[in-house]
């Protein structure tokens, strides 16, 4: 059974998981007028049925809201407009996490994980294992962390950072920091001007004419393909 409990030091409302795989989803409450005055956090069962509620006034998470999934592959989805900021942790295994329009921190833990931010400036930790990391729009900061991950900045000025491993980063829209890391990663700096850096290994980065110059690693092994348009 999901638990709810209040750090009595912070006020930060956390919501955490079983050791199975927990199926979560946080929508917007709304009074009779149709105003948003708090959250619902609804906890699915295997088949997308709903077996548990929490209904949270604005008051009672003035001062955070955390959700932590626990052990197993869960899935933590905000709706898209929930405009709080949220903390969202997977934690151990292979997680899906979708966040919503506000400035969210999430953090997939050990595992092989999917984090969409949605909208909003969202900081987003993939942690150890393959994850996928979209930021969606906004100006994100993408941290890929141990393991072969695929880090997609989306519009917005992000940060990607894909750690070790043999990464590939796609800034997209805006001016983008895209940093390799070490091992053999690819980079796309996309439209804008972007910093691309390859960092420790044997790099493919691809970049136009605003992006240069581009910062080879260290070794000099790196491969730049320039876009001319």
């Amino acid at each position: 059974m999901v638990t709810r409990e209040r750090d009595p030091k912070t006020g930060k409302v956390t919501f955490k998981g079983t050791p199975g795989n927990d199926n979560i989803r946080v929508s917007n409450r709304r009074n009779t007028a149709g105003e948003v005055d708090g959250l619902l956090v609804i906890v699915l069962d295997a088949h997308g049925k709903e077996c548990e509620r929490f209904s949270l006034d604005r008051e009672e998470f003035k001062d955070g809201l955390c959700i932590r999934g626990g052990a197993g592959d869960d899935i933590i989805q905000v709706d898209e407009d929930v405009e709080f900021d949220l903390e969202l942790y997977g934690e151990e295994g292979n997680d899906l996490i979708i966040g919503g329009a506000g400035n969210d921190l999430i953090d997939g833990g050990p595992g092989n994980d999917r984090l969409y931010g949605g909208e909003g400036n969202d900081t987003i930790h993939g942690g150890d294992g393959d994850d996928l990391i979209d930021g969606g729009p906004g100006d994100d900061k993408l941290y890929g962390g141990a393991g072969n991950d695929k880090i997609l900045g989306g519009p917005g000025n992000d940060l990607l950072d894909g750690g070790p491993g043999d990464d590939c980063l796609v800034g997209g829209p805006g001016d983008d920091i895209l940093i390799g890391g070490e091992d053999n990663d690819r980079l796309f700096g996309g439209e804008g001007m972007d910093q691309l850096i390859g960092g420790t290994g044997k790099d493919i980065v691809h970049a136009d004419l605003s992006d240069l110059p581009v910062q080879r690693g260290n070794d000099e092994q790196d491969t730049v393909h320039i876009d001319r348009g």
